[in-house]
């Protein structure tokens, strides 16, 4: 099961209520699709109103996810006839997500003694 999947599921949402997309294309290359400002311009055709968007790629939010998400794509689905968009915020520094990664990183050193990885 995807992350998408996972949250879904643990928020209590029914399939068909979520969908996923891909961002950050590059002009000339091959990407993954359905890309994101398609994505919003069809969710707001089919009568979608409002609208939550995560990006679990990402652990921290960048300038280059807010703007293309959080400004942009907003705007995007609200052009498209949206009329509500909120962003979910990456974990940045929530304490659960920082602890997790003490957590890890003490378990690494007491399994390798601190040596670093092979190749570094």
């Amino acid at each position: 099961m995807g992350t998408v999947e996972a949250f879904a599921r643990r928020a209590g949402l029914p399939a068909g209520r979520f969908s996923f997309s891909f961002q950050s294309r590059l002009p000339g290359e091959p990407w993954l699709e359905p890309f994101t400002d398609r994505e919003l311009v069809r969710l707001a055709n089919n009568g979608v109103k409002r609208l939550l968007v995560m990006t679990p790629a990402f652990t921290a939010d960048c300038l280059e996810t807010l703007e293309e998400i959080a400004v942009t794509g907003r705007q995007t689905f609200l052009d498209a006839g949206g009329e509500s968009f909120k962003q979910i915020p990456c974990l940045n520094d929530h304490p659960a997500f920082v602890e997790m990664l003490a957590r890890r990183t003490r378990d690494w050193r007491a399994r390798t003694g601190g040596a670093a990885p092979a190749g570094s």
